[in-house]
């Protein structure tokens, strides 16, 4: 197994920051730090054609907060909904490079879907993809799943991996430093990656030439949402809808196999979906409020909000 990047705690002052985008763009700047940002980052893959800003987490946004997204469509729907600027380039996890590991030929990573308070899995399920698994891992030399950790981690989940004789490995933590370093670092490792859920995941992999598939039983996460109040049934609908097996196969059938060693490189259609990175240098500074002037106005807008909100 790959030695990954330690772990370091960040704080989160902004959405730029989390799994610690803002030091990669700070790197990629050349700034010897990243100072706080003021505007907003789309950080997963939308996999499905979006119709509202729900769908792309700019929902209670002002309309006048920079937004980047990673494609035009996206772009012109923001638009259409009044947000004014709005920006098209690269997803978080196109900003990293390649970690320079070898890749293990014969090795097989598992992603497997996580909860949230307002989205629960059905450990049964779980169960059953775990021991689907099992049943395969002998055609490798090397199982791991990873684990989403966000949050507390379940022990149940931990043991029930183990006492199948499968391995874990930690993978991303909205807040450490390290933790787009360390998913490029397991997906430079690996060679098969498999999965029984859609999600961003996929397309990092297949972005890093991993042979990515979905296979074995398949688990549609989103059928025991519990509703917020700020969001439409018809977003949940929705939600339910392009996480269902027919969906995802209707329109992603190409990453359905029997076996994950059946699987081929996608890479090119990944980059297509991820990669469209078109701002320059000085563009992504202004954006990212990242100059003199634009550090001194962010932080007056935030207290302006701040001011009105309290009034």
């Amino acid at each position: 197994m790959v030695t990954l990047p330690d772990y370091k705690k960040i704080a989160i002052r902004n959405d730029v920051d989390r799994f610690g985008f803002s030091n990669l763009l700070a790197d990629s700047l050349s700034f010897s730090y990243a100072p706080k940002s003021f505007c907003t980052w789309l950080h997963g893959w939308i996999w499905w054609d979006s119709v509202s800003e729900y769908d792309l987490s700019c929902n209670g946004l002002p309309y006048d907060v920079p937004i980047v997204v990673a494609k035009t469509e996206q772009k012109l729907l923001l638009n259409s909904l009044g947000y004014l600027k709005v920006y098209v380039d690269g997803l978080p996890f196109s900003y990293t490079t390649y970690t320079g590991v070898t890749r293990n030929e014969n090795s097989l990573l598992s992603f497997i879907p996580h909860e949230s308070d307002s989205h629960p899995i059905s450990y049964s399920k779980i169960n059953d993809y775990l021991d689907y698994l099992v049943t395969i891992k002998e055609s490798f030399d090397e199982v791991f799943v990873c684990i989403f950790w966000g949050g507390p981690v379940d022990k149940i989940l931990l043991d029930g991996i183990t006492i199948r004789g499968l391995k874990y490995v930690f993978g991303a933590n909205p807040y450490d430093k390290n933790s787009l370093i360390r998913m490029r670092t397991l997906l430079d490792y690996f060679n098969f990656v498999t999965t029984p859920v859609m999600g961003s995941h996929v397309i990092y992999a297949a972005y890093c030439g991993c042979k990515v598939s979905i296979c074995g039983p398949f688990i549609s996460t989103r059928g025991n949402d519990i509703r917020t109040n700020n969001k439409s049934q018809e977003y949940f609908d929705r939600l339910v809808e392009v996480e269902s097996l027919d969906w995802v196969k209707k329109n992603f059938l190409f990453l359905f196999y029997n076996h994950p060693k059946e699987a081929v490189d996608c890479s090119l259609w990944a980059k297509t979906e991820m990669a469209n990175k078109s701002l320059t240098n000085n563009e992504l500074i202004d954006i990212l409020g990242w100059s003199f002037n634009g550090q001194i106005k962010g932080y007056f807008r935030g207290l302006k909000n701040r001011v009105i909100r309290a009034l």
